[in-house]
C-alpha cells in the first residue's frame, strides 16, 4: 500500500518535468529564432532542433 502511494506521488512530478522541458525548449527556440541564430555554431542549433523533435514526439504520445 505504501509503494502504490509513492507511485501516485511520482507521476505528477514526471508530467511537470515534461512541461518544464517543453517550456525550456520553447524558451530556447524563442531566444534562438532571433536573426543572430544563423551565426550560432552548428552544434547548438542542431541540439535545439533535436530538443524540438523530442518535445514534439512527447506531445504526440
Amino acid at each position: 500500500m505504501h509503494e502504490s502511494k509513492k507511485a501516485i506521488e511520482i507521476k505528477p512530478r514526471i508530467e511537470t518535468t515534461n512541461q518544464g522541458i517543453d517550456q525550456m525548449v520553447y524558451g530556447l527556440s524563442q531566444k534562438f529564432n532571433h536573426p543572430l541564430s544563423e551565426q550560432i555554431p552548428g552544434t547548438l542549433s542542431q541540439d535545439l532542433n533535436l530538443a524540438k523533435k523530442c518535445a514534439s514526439k512527447e506531445n504526440k504520445q
